[in-house]
């Protein structure tokens, strides 16, 4: 069985920045060039072990965008069925 991890982000419209900065901040850069030196070095199955960890960052990182979008999505299109709030 395989375990899934779920994670839940909220925030108001002021959060998109910082969201992106998170998302953009996971590691799988850093991981990508681990394996460039375990390549330059001569170590390849180290270098095949981050290239696995950093393709598996990226796919963690598209999910996390992807789910961002929908939820971002999802309010906007809740938000204009509302219509416009009366003052009174």
């Amino acid at each position: 069985m395989n375990n899934r991890d779920i994670i839940v982000i909220g925030g108001s419209s002021g959060a998109t920045a910082p969201l992106k900065t998170i998302l953009g901040a996971l590691p799988a850069e850093l991981v990508s060039r681990m394996a460039d030196d375990g390549r330059r070095s001569g170590r390849r199955s180290v270098a095949e072990m981050y290239e696995a960890r950093a393709l598996e960052y990226r796919q963690y990182a598209d999910t996390l965008r992807k789910a961002v979008l929908q939820s971002m999505t999802s309010l906007a299109s809740r938000m204009d069925e509302a219509g416009p709030e009366s003052d009174g």
